[in-house]
């Protein structure tokens, strides 16, 4: 069974470790979401600005490098903030899954150690 044969024609998905698959906003696919996403990267030093926060608190936490960019106000609810960059933060995936377990690694991580189950 391949993969692009089980896509809708003209939809973009991003696919998990369970192979479950969610359709992805249009929007983070634009120029202008990506400039503003580059702008909040530069703007952070390309560093997660969560880890920033808790090294400066505790000084236990080495800062990691950022790799996704964070609606602190949602996208869904405040779509008129989409692109500012007030609103924006950089984020490595493991404060981003923090803040969205529904969205991430913290749904293996319940997973029983040394058990990995692929639905198919």
């Amino acid at each position: 069974m391949s993969l692009s044969t089980d896509r809708p024609q003209g939809r973009s998905f991003v696919w998990g470790v369970n192979m479950i698959h969610k359709e992805t906003n249009p929007f983070y696919k634009s120029k202008v979401w990506r400039q503003a996403r580059t702008a909040a990267l530069v703007r952070d030093h390309y560093l997660c600005v969560r880890c920033l926060q808790l090294n400066d608190a505790t000084k236990r936490r080495r800062p990691r490098p950022a790799v996704l960019v964070h609606h602190i106000k949602p996208l869904e609810q405040y779509p008129e903030l989409a692109l500012e960059l007030d609103n924006l933060e950089s984020l490595c995936a493991d404060c981003h899954n923090v803040l969205h377990p529904e969205k991430g690694a913290a749904r293996e991580r319940e997973q029983p150690t040394g058990v990995l189950i692929i639905k198919i």
